[in-house]
């Protein structure tokens, strides 16, 4: 969905925001080893991706521009090899290769020729543009060249007198999708809220049908592998991060991977994952009822979370900062809490000994007291990366949200079983809505809406 022009666009755009004589080197992760002689799934850096569109593995990119403001790139790739095809599968074609990002087939080279075409180029420019600490190997081969180039500029040679970060450049770019980024992005959401919506109804099944057996539990597992084998059926590339499956309690660990515990038909389960596809993420949460109805004490509390989050998706508009957005919704979420009885007794966050009865608004957000029940952000950038790229303060301000921009929405309430200060009702409940919301032109775009969250649908 990405076409070749758009990537050659993508080149350009980086080249022109470089200091004039410089240099770009982007080189990508080695693959990793999961155990013995078995590897990793390989996923290339996001920077990489955004500028080649190729996952692939050995793989580098030169980007040059010099002091008359010519623009050209060196594309590094493994040559075509019968035995490691053989093995491995298909190498791309030069020919393939520009057909997908428009690199001309006279700039795409072996990998091998890499460090010997780096070390004659790097000489002669004042800047380098390159990301220390991701590669030791590639940081000390980086180092003896421009160690090398010091020790010759004697000869008339230039040698790079600053060494810039390339993300400084390709991060900013990032952040502001393309109206074919955002195209592969709503895909993306499209399959994810699907999945969500079916797990839902498979919930819902599986909880009957255990109860038919006289058992009253699930696995959380069945209900994660349902969800991602839903995701790959649609055509999902990969997973975008390692999916929560988190029934009762275990809803109040935010990164709850080990899905291995079952569910009670008649708690709540967290949901939160999502597809990848093309490089791009989805994220989506989800908190659900496993039997297929909420009690009343798990329909208040999902309802303060749900409110919160419409209230705060409604708030957004062109300049706001998404730390706008989350002080907005601690002020809703708040209010909700206390308004289902969650701040009748409290702790002091830093003292459990100092309680305090029936605070005000006011005073519970002064000294943090709702971060007992939500402690973290409410927004986070979307993309390539699913924690994506781009600055959050521009000049020590928070950054205003602008078109093409997308992010996060993601309110929760989480009540540990070893909260003693709630009633017993309330304990080990875990609970988080997060949606996908794009900045458009005219206002915002929810990019994972088709994902059931109103109480009526869920239970339909």
């Amino acid at each position: 969905m990405i076409s070749a022009k758009e990537y050659q666009q993508r080149v350009l755009s980086i080249a022109s925001k470089m200091k004039p004589n410089s240099i770009m080197i982007l080189i990508a992760p080695q693959a990793k080893t999961r155990n013995h002689d078995v590897e990793y799934p390989y996923r290339n850096s996001s920077n990489l991706l955004y500028i080649t569109g190729l996952n692939l593995q050995p793989q580098a990119i030169i980007i040059q521009s010099d002091k008359v403001g010519s623009k050209n790139c060196e594309l590094f790739l493994r040559e075509k090899d019968p035995f490691f095809e053989r093995w491995m599968g298909k190498i791309l074609s030069k020919d393939e290769v520009t057909s997908i990002n428009g690199i001309k087939a006279k700039h795409i080279h072996s990998y091998e020729k890499l460090w010997s075409k780096l070390e004659k180029i790097i000489k002669n420019k004042n800047y380098c543009y390159y990301d220390f600490g991701l590669n030791k190997v590639n940081d000390e081969k980086i180092f003896s060249i421009l160690y090398s180039s010091i020790q010759n500029a004697r000869a008339a040679q230039l040698v790079p007198e600053t060494i810039i970060r390339a993300s400084s450049i390709i991060h900013e770019q990032r952040l502001f999708k393309s109206n074919n980024e955002i195209k592969v992005m709503q895909l993306a959401g499209d399959i994810s809220a699907r999945a969500h919506n079916q797990l839902i109804k498979f919930s819902h099944n599986l909880s009957q049908k255990a109860i038919g057996q006289g058992k009253s539990k699930i696995a959380e597992n069945s209900l994660r592998t349902f969800i991602e084998s839903s995701f790959f059926k649609s055509g999902s590339d990969s997973l975008a991060y390692p999916s929560i499956v988190a029934g009762g309690n275990n809803a109040n660990i935010l990164h709850y991977i080990e899905c291995n515990e079952m569910i009670k038909t008649n708690e709540l389960v967290l949901v939160d994952a999502g597809c990848e596809l093309k490089g791009y993420s989805a994220d989506i949460t989800r908190t659900f009822s496993v039997g297929g109805k909420f009690s009343s004490v798990q329909k208040d509390c999902y309802e303060a979370v749900l409110d919160a989050q419409k209230k705060a998706i409604g708030f957004i508009e062109h300049g706001k900062s998404i730390f706008d957005i989350h002080e907005f919704t601690i002020k809703n979420l708040t209010k909700n809490f206390a308004d289902i009885g969650l701040f009748k007794k409290i702790p002091d966050i830093n003292d459990k000994n100092k309680i305090y009865k029936n605070p005000s608004i006011d005073e519970i957000i002064k000294k943090k007291l709702y971060a007992h029940y939500y402690m973290h952000g409410t927004s986070h950038f979307l993309g390539l990366d699913v924690h994506d790229a781009g600055k959050y303060y521009i000049d020590k301000k928070p950054r205003p949200l602008k078109q093409g921009m997308v992010f996060t929405v993601e309110p929760g309430l989480y009540i540990s079983q070893d909260y003693d200060f709630v009633p017993k009702e309330f304990r080990g409940l875990g609970i988080r809505i997060e949606d996908n919301i794009l900045m458009t032109k005219k206002g915002t775009s929810n990019l994972t809406i088709k994902a059931k969250k109103e109480i009526k649908d869920i239970e339909a």
